[in-house]
């Protein structure tokens, strides 16, 4: 069988393939997307929650009916400590929401059918399904968390790590529905714990490993679950596994008659695991960027390299700051458990509200060196803090605030 042509062959049918598809055709080129799954939006394997001013700068509104929800708080807990951040996130039905992304391009779309197989070549792009050979001029890779391909491509010399997470859908939740819960536990590994509520007494819960993880991501989620008030008798209607980078970008998201989006090119902020936004941005301006090469006539890597560029100026300084942050969480679960909350209590909001913005507060610089880099000066740091803390009131505050000074 003659392999069918087209301009453009997107691997992965979720938020990212999804968005390129969309812009691919409002800029008038052809394009197929392939996906080995057998309908959009299934199996969920998220959060679904997203970035209210994200969402509404592609779509425009919030009132879909696939927005279960709106909440304007993020709660912080670590053990006893708690914190709360002004913050606005919409929760969608991420399956319908899929399905509605699908709809404009859903003639374009071919389910059940898995890339086997990548071959580029001087002239052309070629992925192998079971069912047949597509041959197009580019080749969007948008498939999830998986690297076989990039690796092939050259674009990365070893497979990314990756966390893990195990979670669901659960009714019976009596937890606030205007806020998002994000919950750690010291001893009990690096991750994090997640409620965000849908609004009718069901929510989306659970548990991600933000490192390597040695225990069972099962059993942590219960430990979890059993100790938030209003969760305890919470419900699974239905249950879901999966992972997520956390290393951030790969190490090049282009190459010849290539691009790389979402989280098979590590856009995810590492720190939350964070990644429908990253998908829709960067499956928009890979889209963008694969259109303008087909109608320059240039599919080499040396003009698709201007999409890593776009997407470094859009989001690489978010992205660039969740790696921070994870690694500074490592750090404190894996050598300084004790002061965990340490994490959560020092910054202002608005120096963690930047950060999700991309502005890397100075203080997390430092911390990040002092933890990460120089294990002793982090250590020296923390006791510092705790001795101020103590004393800020007493004799002592005013000789250990200056002495503190020096380190941050």
């Amino acid at each position: 069988m003659e392999p069918m042509d087209t301009d453009v062959i997107i691997v992965g049918a979720g938020p990212a393939g999804l968005m390129a598809a969309r812009r691919l055709q409002e800029e008038g080129i052809r394009f197929l997307v392939l996906d080995g799954k057998a309908r959009i939006g299934h199996p969920l394997q998220c959060g679904e929650g997203i970035r209210e001013k994200d969402f509404v700068r592609f779509f425009g509104r919030k009132d879909y009916p696939f927005i279960r929800n709106r909440v304007t708080k993020q709660f912080f807990m670590v053990d006893d400590f708690e914190r709360e951040l002004p913050l606005a996130y919409l929760q969608v039905d991420r399956p319908a929401f899929e399905q509605w992304l699908a709809g404009p391009v859903k003639e374009r779309i071919r389910l059940r059918e898995p890339a086997l197989s990548l071959r580029v070549g001087e002239r052309s792009a070629t992925v192998t399904t079971a069912k047949r050979t597509y041959r197009a001029k580019i080749v969007i890779l948008a498939y999830g968390p998986r690297y076989r391909f990039q690796t092939e491509l050259g674009l990365i010399s070893r497979e990314p790590a990756v966390g893990v997470c195990y979670g669901g859908i659960f009714s019976g939740c009596g937890i606030p529905h205007d806020r998002f819960l994000f919950a750690y536990r010291k001893g009990l590994g690096p991750g994090a714990f997640w409620a965000f509520p849908k609004g009718d007494g069901t929510a989306n819960l659970g548990f991600g490993s933000l490192s390597t993880f040695t225990g069972s991501i099962r059993q942590a989620f219960d430990r979890m679950r059993a100790g938030i008030r209003g969760l305890e008798d919470a419900r699974p209607v239905s249950t879901y596994g999966g992972v997520f980078p956390i290393e951030g970008p790969i190490a090049r998201t282009y190459g010849d008659r290539a691009l790389v989006a979402g989280d098979s090119a590590g856009f995810v902020f590492a720190f939350s695991g964070e990644g429908i936004s990253y998908a829709l941005r960067s499956g928009d301006l890979a889209g963008r960027a694969a259109a303008e090469a087909i109608r320059n006539g240039r599919q080499d890597a040396a003009f698709l390299k201007r999409y890593e560029a776009a997407w470094k100026r859009g989001f690489g300084g978010e992205l660039s700051c969740g790696v921070v942050f994870r690694e500074i969480a490592e750090a404190f679960f894996f050598r300084h458990p004790e002061h965990l909350e340490f994490l959560f209590r020092t910054p202002s909001d608005a120096e963690l509200i930047g950060a999700l913005d991309g502005r890397l507060p100075m203080r997390a610089r430092i911390a990040h060196a002092a933890l990460v880099r120089h294990g002793r000066m982090g250590s020296r740091l923390l006791r510092l803090h705790d001795r101020l803390r103590r004393n800020k009131e007493g004799k002592e505050g005013k000789a250990l605030s200056a002495k503190k000074d020096r380190y941050i």
